[in-house]
């Protein structure tokens, strides 16, 4: 039983660690003032007008 509540209140901590590692890691990008990625390149070719939305080339 006392194993059992041990193990319940290390996963609830374990749960809002990540939680709270989340928000600052998203404040700390926001707060840089830029993109949290960036395209090197785009390898596809652009479609032309004539084709229709659903192929890509």
């Amino acid at each position: 039983m006392i194993a059992g509540a041990l193990l319940l209140l290390a996963g609830i901590m374990m749960f809002s660690t990540g939680i709270l590692g989340e928000v600052m890691i998203r404040t700390y990008f926001e707060s840089q003032g830029r993109r949290i990625y960036a395209v090197r390149e785009i390898r596809c070719k652009k479609e032309s007008k004539d084709k229709s939305r659903g192929t890509v080339a």
